[in-house]
């Protein structure tokens, strides 16, 4: 067999072999944003509206604040991205980090900041409307 036939061969064998991991490459980054980064998204949209004091259903209460506060189920403190009821594709979550490493450190601060101050947040809002009913 000629050698220029044979580089030939390896080389269209080489070229269809990119060309399927460049699609698959593709693919992945396709499924990553609609099964991951969009759903995080409309997280993100839900979760300003509970901070947002214009974007809230209701006002903060005092009784409303006390309540969640007292409730034996403290959904902050377990609070997570990945385990969230969106339609978030786990796995996916998890190889954002692969792709998007500095997108994966924000959304891991943003859980470890609910985890550790939403409660104090709370706090701080129910203080100042019990100051607010109650000026001394």
């Amino acid at each position: 067999m000629d050698l220029s036939i044979l580089f030939s061969l390896i080389k269209e064998w080489i070229d269809e072999r990119l060309k399927g991991k460049e699609e698959r490459s593709k693919k992945h980054l396709e499924d990553l944003k609609k099964e991951c980064i969009i759903p995080i998204r409309e997280y993100l949209s839900d979760l300003k509206s509970s901070y947002m004091i214009s974007e809230r259903e209701s006002e903060w209460t005092i009784d409303e604040i006390k309540k969640e506060l007292n409730h034996s189920i403290k959904w902050w403190n377990n609070f997570s991205f990945r385990n969230s009821t969106y339609r978030l594709n786990k796995r996916l979550y998890e190889d954002l980090v692969n792709h998007f490493p500095e997108l994966y450190r924000c959304l891991e601060n943003i859980e470890i900041w609910i985890r550790t101050k939403h409660e104090e947040l709370l706090t701080a809002v129910l203080k100042l409307l019990e100051t607010i009913e109650n000026p001394q």
